[in-house]
């Protein structure tokens, strides 16, 4: 009984291993959707500022090329 006792209780902080690893898992995962969306905003945000400044940049081309 004593080896059996022995069995199940590691079987049992196994089964607790698998837990906080899977609970370590989902973490990293949603830290990882929270820097993806951080990205793909920071992304688009240089992306309006350059189409932007590449709109000015044109129009003051058209200006300089009128005068």
């Amino acid at each position: 009984p004593e080896v059996i006792q022995a069995r199940v209780d590691s079987v049992r902080d196994r089964v607790s291993q698998v837990s906080e690893i899977k609970k370590r898992c989902s973490s990293i995962s949603d830290t990882a959707e929270e820097v993806k969306s951080d990205l793909d905003e920071l992304r688009d945000n240089v992306t309006d500022d350059l189409n932007q400044i590449i709109a000015e940049l044109s129009k003051r081309g058209t200006d300089d090329a009128t005068e």
